[in-house]
């Protein structure tokens, strides 16, 4: 163990646990992982075992290994706690308190994603305490994010006021960019369509806008405009997509295409969208909201009276939900429980819209019944599925 240390020492010019530490990058995890196992060897100080649980959180976080990531960043935030109680306010040693603010930050963002806003919130107080100017934008949005969470829209809005009004003083595009973006979803779904369109397209004259926002901010704006029926606007935000973006943007873009033109009445549009979506992106479709492309597809084959297709895409729907869910359970059986909180809040949401899409079919396809019969059975098997997930989510976030 000693020669790997001195290795590693010697590949980066360093030798003591906190030159190890500072040298670190995580482009490349395996090595990451490796350089972090020799450092978990050495005697290591209060802040040294601070930084390395911080590090490892955030390799099992890059990982999606959520159980672990999380049982790191408190471990790290214990240690960061005790080192601030011998001297508060007095740690002069250099990035402490950014990543004190960090560790805060990030685990009050798994907190977030995985469905539990509420503790968010309280690690994002600490965070805000301890996070240098120049970062509290990113701060202050992840608040507007878990009050968006908590279905308090007016707070998220402040917040994003906030951070936007704070990012500019600071300089700090990223934020002064995302903000706008987020303030222009919330508008939208709030029926305040003119004003979203306002925030988003001042966002797509900023300065400095790179690919990944500019992508962010023609989807949020091509939904916008969608909604208020400037469907050529939509579709020229939606195509500038497939020309900028990366291949889940522009699968985004082709089911948003699909589903636009469904309305519309292009039925020809919609299923050459939809199709294109599916073939060239296959990889893509990953959760309930990606696979939404093949009842799409399922509904514009039904429209030109293609029932065999119609069908064939209505199980590819179903056959993806049990898989899905089928995935989640397994993880659980795993003990990923933070994950599993997360999926099944949405469980019922998308059998209720299965089921409302089903009727639809019901109503417009000669063999109905048939894959109504088919449904009911699969509603069933989820349903019985469901039942055993929250006793075993229950069991798990209690013991």
């Amino acid at each position: 163990m000693e020669s790997i240390i001195l290795t590693i020492s010697i590949i980066l010019g360093v030798s003591t646990p906190t030159q190890l530490l500072e040298k670190m990058t995580f482009t490349d995890l395996e090595q990451t992982q490796q350089q972090l196992d020799s450092v978990a060897s050495m005697n290591l100080s209060d802040s040294e075992k601070a930084k390395y649980l911080f590090f490892q959180g955030y390799v099992y976080e890059k990982q999606n290994d959520i159980q672990r990531a999380i049982i790191n960043y408190r471990e790290a935030i214990r240690h960061y706690e005790a080192i601030e109680a011998k001297s508060p306010g007095n740690n002069t040693e250099e990035l402490f308190y950014y990543r004190f603010h960090a560790v805060h930050q990030n685990i009050g963002g798994l907190y977030k994603t995985y469905n539990s806003p509420e503790m968010a919130l309280e690690h994002f107080e600490k965070a805000k305490k301890y996070a240098p100017k120049e970062h509290l934008p990113a701060v202050l949005y992840s608040f507007a994010q878990a009050h968006e969470k908590l279905g308090e829209t007016q707070k998220a809005i402040d917040y994003l006021l906030e951070s936007f009004k704070l990012s500019v003083e600071q300089g700090v595009n990223e934020y002064k960019i995302r903000s706008q973006i987020k303030l222009g979803q919330l508008l939208r779904n709030d029926g305040k369509y003119q004003e979203s369109k306002e925030y988003l397209e001042r966002v797509l004259l900023e300065d400095g806008l790179n690919t990944s926002l500019e992508t962010h901010a023609r989807n949020t704006l091509g939904i916008t405009q969608w909604l208020m029926k400037d469907y050529g606007a939509a579709e020229f935000n939606f195509k500038k997509i497939l020309e900028i973006g990366q291949s889940r943007n522009q699968f985004i873009a082709l089911e948003n295409l699909c589903e636009m033109y469904l309305e519309q009445g292009f039925i020809t549009k919609s299923i050459e969208a939809g199709t294109n979506a599916e073939m060239k992106y296959m990889a893509e479709i990953n959760d309930p909201q990606d696979a939404k492309l093949y009842t799409y597809l399922s509904d514009a084959y039904l429209a030109v009276d293609d029932n065999k297709r119609a069908l064939e895409y209505s199980h590819k729907f179903n056959d993806f939900m049990e898989t899905f869910y089928e995935q989640q359970q397994a993880a659980l059986e795993d003990g990923d429980a933070y994950r599993i909180k997360a999926v099944t809040e949405n469980y019922e949401k998308e059998l209720r819209a299965a089921e409302d899409r089903k009727k639809t079919i019901q109503a417009n396809i000669v063999v109905s019944s048939i894959i109504l019969i088919t449904f009911i059975s699969l509603v069933w098997q989820q349903q019985e599925k469901k039942k055993k997930m929250v006793r075993r989510i229950s069991e798990e976030l209690l013991a």
